[in-house]
């Protein structure tokens, strides 16, 4: 489960690029979506926190002062052959800039950087 304070603007079968960021700085996988869920925080840990790969502390931090979570079931989630790093990506797509987290990216910038 990908964990975000705001709904993302996609829908069940968006593919999704997995970027690590540092220290790795590459992009390391893709993955699609299957649900995007938004409930009460607790809910959501109650449900998915197995799920999350965080504390629940960490949990508690992540969403202080938000009533809602938001809850993104990522499936056939793959690891690229070879990670692709940062500077390799900057020559793909010219001044591409790794998302703080997440960026819409075209069919275009896809090809270029899968």
């Amino acid at each position: 489960m990908e964990l975000r304070r705001v709904r993302p603007d996609v829908a069940p079968g968006t593919s999704v690029l997995l970027y690590a960021s540092s220290p790795t700085m590459k992009l390391v996988g893709r993955a699609e979506v299957a649900e995007v869920k938004v409930a009460p925080t607790s809910q959501i840990w109650r449900e998915h926190g197995r799920e999350t790969g965080i504390s629940q502390s960490e949990y508690i931090d992540y969403f202080e002062g938000l009533d809602d979570a938001v809850a993104i079931k990522l499936v056939n989630i793959r690891r690229l052959d070879k990670p692709r790093p940062l500077q390799d990506l900057r020559r793909s797509i010219a001044g591409f800039q790794p998302p703080q987290s997440y960026r819409y990216l075209n069919r275009t910038e896809v090809s270029a950087l899968v």
